[in-house]
């Protein structure tokens, strides 16, 4: 069933042109106020009024019908028409009346200028205009011109027409004719289209450049063995230390904070003054690791051979200095059998192994632990004395890593706490089993041994707890090894210590002073998107309104407005499928080659997700605002689309 609405003549003849041709098969049911309309067109006439029907019968049809189109003007039923030439200007008038016309015409630079002396209203007819001149008198509309029209319904309604309204058009053949519709693009619309690509540039580039902000990567943020609990405390006794370290969910707690500075020795390369690589690392026990954590390489089998994780060694690879590459260091498995040292004492720790925790870590032995830590900031060397509060210096280490160098003359080995050997030279004024006054942790030093040194080693040597002591009481704070975090955070926290997880906090801090650069970087990825959007709106908004008459002349048949946004749907997508997705594909590859620069690699973040991301986007947002013009228009009667008055 279809209503005509208010047309213009024009349109109102066209509209029943068409629906005259589709009534020749099809059953066509017109509700109008124009009585000469119904009786040109119509094989059967119902007429109501005031809904009830007054009459009913079949329509003899009119020969001819006289309907007027505002917008013809036929030259020939002027009854005053009148030739002038004066000056090479040939000047036709035609009138209804004599009436009095004063016109000024002026011809200038190609240029016509007419000027009325009574304001009249002037109008200009050209292709332009919708004014049609002819050169003939005015006809009434027979039948044969009525049948001489023609409509290709089975372009528009389905040959299986049902009676219930079906769809003219689903999503897979709207799509192909979207193609279609491009390729018969002007040259200048094609050229526009470029509005497309460079959107699909920019959605891409916002897309990556937020999710490479938004990433929060291990290697970005964390400086110790994700298993430690650190601690700070101005002061904790060497017993209350041994006591929580005894606690059976705690593997082994370290004085500090577990880093230590360490140096990748470069010496055996032919590059003689090449300087060697200085890094920093958090120790932790081989107890630790298991047979199965080792990816390269082999467990240790000593106290100096080491297992290092590729986290740290790839820190190496990739930093700034470059010397790692320089020598040949390419991959983590090159650094295997390299020396590594620590402070001026340990200088032969070998890389045996190698491991893929994802941790900035070195795995040593565990008595190994302690020397490693008094090393890399020679504190051990400081001893403070209670009684008159101050600090001397004395040389005190363990005596494990002086075994190779040393020979003892007298005595044993300080096998046992604050039992020290010291250099024979001393025997005369520090005797056997005597207590010297050097302290630690409170207590003297006991001689139990004298050594000789062909390299003249003069140091205190001691056992490892008792270096360990001295560092308790050195160190603010400490870190916990165990495997049950929550428990001893509980633990810790309800005796008052101030104590986080290292690796909860580490993040915590990074996305915290990332806030900002965050911020930024969306503020201007949406400004990006917006700009593209308004663009694409400024794009489909152009399509769409060189196609208004052809909305116009589906809607006044009755064609739903859910085909019209199908319609326009499938030439978006295939808009979007030619362009922005080409766009997308051409940004993400400069975005993966410019990633590959160390330098730029954290600036981006390009793989299947973000580009995924970025082309559900641009499908969305194009098909959003590409519709924006079109639900403008379609909920607007067919005679208004038509007038395009108000378009």
């Amino acid at each position: 069933m279809n209503q005509l609405g208010n047309l213009d003549s024009k349109n109102s003849l066209e509209i029943m042109n068409i629906i005259k041709s589709i009534s020749k098969e099809k059953l066509v049911i017109l509700v109008t106020h124009e009585e000469d309309l119904a009786k040109f067109y119509a094989t059967r006439i119902i007429e109501i009024q005031d809904g009830t029907i007054k009459n009913d019968y079949i329509n003899e049809h009119a020969n001819d019908l006289d309907y007027q189109v505002e917008n013809k003007i036929y030259l020939k039923d002027f009854k005053n028409c009148k030739k002038i030439i004066e000056n090479n200007i040939e000047i036709n008038t035609y009138t209804e009346n004599k009436e009095e016309i004063k016109l000024n015409i002026i011809v200038k630079n190609d240029n016509i200028y007419i000027q009325s002396y009574k304001n009249e209203k002037l109008q200009v007819v050209d292709d332009s205009s919708n004014i049609e001149i002819i050169d003939d008198h005015y006809k009434k509309i027979n039948k044969e011109t009525i049948n001489k029209y023609e409509f290709n319904f089975d372009k528009v309604i389905d040959n299986n027409f049902k009676k219930k309204y079906s769809s003219i058009n689903n999503i897979f053949s709207t799509i192909i004719k979207g193609f279609a519709k491009i390729l018969d693009y002007t040259v200048l619309k094609k050229f526009l289209l470029l509005g497309f690509l460079l959107s699909g540039i920019f959605i891409m580039y916002a897309i990556s450049s937020i999710f490479a902000t938004l990433e929060v990567r291990d290697e970005d943020f964390i400086k110790y063995n994700p298993n430690y609990l650190l601690v700070d405390i101005n002061q904790l006794s060497v017993d209350e230390f041994l006591n929580y370290e005894n606690n059976s969910n705690i593997s082994y707690m370290l004085p500090g904070n577990s880093q230590v500075n360490f140096e990748l020795l470069y010496d055996e390369y032919y590059q003689s003054s090449m300087q060697n690589e200085y890094f920093t690392a958090s120790i932790a026990s081989i107890s630790l690791l298991n047979s199965k954590d080792i990816v390269y390489g082999k467990m240790p089998e000593n106290d100096f051979e080491v297992v290092v994780d590729k986290f740290v060694l790839n820190n190496i690879i990739n930093g700034d200095s470059n010397r790692a590459k320089t020598v040949g260091l390419n991959s983590p498995e090159d650094f295997i059998n390299k020396k590594l040292s620590v402070g001026t004492k340990i200088n032969n720790l070998t890389i045996v192994g190698l491991t893929d925790l994802n941790s900035p870590s070195i795995y040593v032995n565990k008595n190994m632990m302690i020397n490693l830590i008094e090393q890399s900031n020679g504190e051990s060397s400081v001893i403070y004395l209670p009684e008159t509060q101050e600090t001397i210096t004395r040389d005190i280490y363990d005596f494990k890593l002086f075994e190779s160098n040393i020979v003892l003359e007298r005595g044993k080995m300080p096998e046992n706490d604050y039992e020290v050997i010291v250099n024979i030279s001393n025997r005369y004024n520090m005797p056997l089993n005597r207590t010297i006054d050097t302290k630690v942790n409170d207590t003297n030093l006991k001689v139990v041994g004298y050594y000789s040194s062909p390299e003249n080693i003069n140091y205190y040597l001691v056992n490892n707890n008792t270096i360990k002591y001295n560092l308790i009481n050195q160190k603010q704070g400490f870190a916990v090894a165990t495997n049950n975090k929550s428990l001893i955070l509980e633990e810790f926290k309800n005796n008052n210590f101030n104590i986080i997880d290292s690796y909860e906090n580490s993040k915590e801090e990074y996305i915290k002073s990332k806030e900002e650069q965050v911020k930024n970087t969306i503020i201007f990825a949406i400004i990006i998107i917006i700009i593209s959007l308004i663009e694409m709106f400024l794009m489909s908004r152009s399509s769409f309104l060189s196609r208004i008459k052809e909305i116009g002349i589906l809607r006044a048949i009755g064609v739903k407005k859910r085909d019209i946004y199908k319609m326009f749907m499938g030439e978006i997508i295939a808009i979007t499928t030619l362009t922005s997705l080409t766009g997308i594909i051409l940004m993400a590859y400069i975005l993966n080659a410019v990633s590959s620069v160390e330098y730029m690699s954290r600036a981006f973040m390009i793989n299947p997700i973000t580009i995924l991301c970025a082309v559900v986007l641009v499908y969305i947002f194009n098909l959003f605002v590409g519709l924006i013009p079109v639900h403008h228009v379609i909920k607007k009667r067919p005679a208004q689309i038509l007038s395009r008055h108000d378009i």
